[in-house]
């Protein structure tokens, strides 16, 4: 099974805007797994280094993409991705940003992954 996750993080001081942008958070997850035969999709409301760690006892996998600053193919850690690979209790996988492939050609079947999309 493949589980596809985005962590939601509200910005302290924009109770206003939160809920619109959490909605939208969420439309984002459901379309980014509907695109991928058999994935389920997870949205979760916290800090989401934590909630990604939480969730790393129970995968085997964790894919997270690299921030998206630096030259496109490069994989560089951000805070988050930083945190996971000291603290996740599976293995953790950074890819590349500006990647084009989807999750589903490039993982096909291993088994249960989890990826972290951090707001």
């Amino acid at each position: 099974m493949l589980r596809v996750v985005r962590v939601f993080e509200p910005a302290t001081g924009l109770i206003r805007v939160m809920p619109d942008a959490a909605r939208a958070a969420e439309d984002e997850l459901r379309r980014a797994a509907a695109s991928v035969p058999g994935a389920e999709p997870g949205f979760v409301l916290g800090d989401p280094a934590e909630e990604l760690t939480g969730e790393s006892e129970i995968s085997d996998l964790i894919v997270l993409g690299s921030v998206d600053y630096g030259p496109p193919g490069r994989v560089t850690p951000g805070e988050v991705g930083d945190r996971l690979l000291h603290r996740a209790a599976c293995p953790a996988l950074i890819v590349p940003n500006g990647g084009e492939a989807p999750l589903s050609g490039l993982f096909g079947a291993c088994g249960k992954v989890l990826t972290g999309l951090a707001a």
